[in-house]
């Protein structure tokens, strides 16, 4: 169990140093008015403050430590994809509705220090009151948006010094950019974390009257009678008239943001391209590799059987003065079939002579 502090109260809000940026730059009013729900916590390293999975119930606003949001990865303890300081908080998700963590997601202290921490239900209904506080967790969702796409670049353009498996790298890339696309089109929609802000506004407003003016402009074509066309025809040119509204404050609000994440959609589809070069030249390799090891085994094989074929052949011949001592013992065999005796007949001519 963590140790905490008392809640901190509106004079501590007021002079703490290495405040949450979140908390502090509310006005005083709204200050005050969190100050009761906040409790101070110290947070120890790999502490984890959010797990895979599980549900959020509090909400984490770093003073003088720093978190990070990472990614489980085959063989790693964790790939990081962001960083939180004190310029933002933890549990960001709960801004949006979801207050469960994503089953390969956890939130891990990586440098020990204070942070304040609130009741997730409880930030949940603040945020839901609107106010300051609100229009700062969207600003800062925007950020930590931009902080994930440069990361996400770097995982795919930067190699480390033990390079991973590329399709790893791919798959948890694609990941990273599904995320993205989903807030590119929530912004066209003015769905999720865009939804009270002027760029999420702008979105809807667009999207609604290019639908509008697409359905009059084809039931006026397919119209009966020329009264139900001109009726279609005056709403086609009044959405139209309302699309061209909604365009220019899309161009102001909405287009910048829309630019960033497709950017950042850029940069990711290219690493991801990057990566499957790669990995086709890993292939490739590793193919030339197996290649030449069989070529080897193949050269190995006829080598040994070489070998084999000599020492039969070896097997065959004796040793010099083994095969001169086998040539005399069989010339001394042959001559005994001939009745060989040592004296060579002298002995028996002697005796004939003598009358013997």
């Amino acid at each position: 169990m963590r140790p905490a502090a008392p809640p901190a109260s509106r004079s501590d809000l007021a002079t703490r140093s290495g405040h949450p940026r979140p908390i502090f730059s509310l006005p005083a009013t709204e200050k005050a008015d969190l100050a009761p729900h906040l409790e101070q916590v110290r947070l120890e390293l790999k502490d984890v403050l959010l797990d895979r999975g599980k549900h959020i119930y509090s909400v984490y606003f770093p003073l003088s430590s720093v978190a990070s949001l990472l990614n489980m990865v085959e063989g790693s303890g964790g790939v990081e994809i962001a960083t939180v300081g004190n310029e933002g908080l933890l549990g960001l998700s709960v801004s949006w509705g979801i207050d469960t963590l994503n089953p390969q997601e956890f939130v891990q202290c990586q440098v020990p220090g204070d942070a304040l921490v609130m009741d997730a239900e409880t930030f949940a209904a603040k945020l839901a009151a609107g106010g300051e506080l609100s229009w700062l967790v969207h600003r800062y969702t925007q950020a930590f948006v931009t902080q994930i796409g440069q990361q996400v670049a770097c995982n795919g353009l930067h190699s480390v010094e033990e390079p991973t498996d590329p399709n790893l790298d791919i798959v948890d890339l694609n990941k990273q950019l599904r995320k993205v696309r989903q807030l590119r089109s929530d912004l066209a929609e003015g769905r999720g974390v865009w939804a009270d802000t002027e760029a999420g506004r702008a979105g809807r407003e667009l999207t609604e009257a290019r639908r509008r003016a697409a359905r009059s402009s084809s039931m006026a074509e397919n119209a009966g009678g020329w009264r139900e066309r001109r009726y279609h025809r005056k709403e086609a040119a009044a959405w139209t008239d309302r699309m061209a509204e909604a365009l220019g404050r899309w161009k102001v609000h909405g287009a910048p943001e829309a630019g960033r994440l497709d950017g950042l959609l850029a940069q990711g589809e290219e690493a991801v391209q990057e990566l499957t070069t790669r990995r086709d030249h890993r292939v490739e390799s590793l193919a030339e590799l197996d290649a030449r090891r069989n070529g080897a085994s193949r050269m190995l094989g006829t080598f040994e059987r070489d070998i084999d074929a000599l020492r039969d052949r070896l097997d065959g011949i004796d040793r010099p003065f083994e095969a001169k001592g086998q040539a005399e013992r069989s010339f001394l065999r042959a001559r005994a079939g001939l009745d060989y005796n040592p004296d060579h007949g002298i002995r028996r001519d002697l005796g004939h002579g003598l009358g013997r």
